[in-house]
């Protein structure tokens, strides 16, 4: 049996559709986890590494997105952009 974990956008983010959240998580952004594991930052490669199955939720945690284990792209080493909206603008120095 493949485990579930519960996810929502970290850093105050928000995604107002299934379609943003799922995009989010392709670029392998940070997401927090909910229940047992509460509290700590995951991606989809780590998600992916593990073999977990994610629901996403979104839309002020009011909605949710299953992503099956299957579907998980092996996104190791991709490094988001930077989010300027989220952090701010760039400075040297800034590392993600």
């Amino acid at each position: 049996m493949v485990s579930t974990i519960i996810v929502g956008p970290a850093y105050g983010r928000d995604y107002k559709s299934a379609k943003e959240a799922r995009k989010a998580w392709d670029e392998n952004r940070d997401f927090v986890c909910f229940g047992p594991f509460g509290g700590m930052a995951t991606s989809q490669a780590d998600c992916f590494e593990l073999g977990y199955n994610v629901q996403i939720r979104y839309s002020k945690l009011e909605k949710a997105l299953f992503i099956p284990a299957e579907e998980m792209k092996d996104v190791r080493g991709v490094i988001p952009e930077w989010d300027s909206e989220t952090f701010g603008p760039q400075e040297e120095g800034d590392v993600l």
